[in-house]
């Protein structure tokens, strides 16, 4: 799998959970700002996880 955009965080029992998440909007907030003047912006966003089991470790799936 490419690393490209993706935070890769490895469990003791050597699985590996991929996340990322994927920018679905951004707008700007009319007429707001922070106090330094800048305007504010918001962002709509969906998480996408994936998780690689280890080998040898048991994989338990849920209903």
């Amino acid at each position: 799998m490419r690393s490209e955009g993706w935070t890769v965080a490895e469990l003791e029992d050597g699985t590996a959970v991929w996340v990322k998440a994927e920018i679905i909007r951004i707008l700007r907030l009319r007429e707001k700002k922070d106090p330094a003047g800048n305007p504010l912006y918001g962002v709509r966003s969906a998480p996408f996880v994936f998780i690689e089991h280890a080998s040898g470790t048991e994989r338990k799936d849920q209903p």
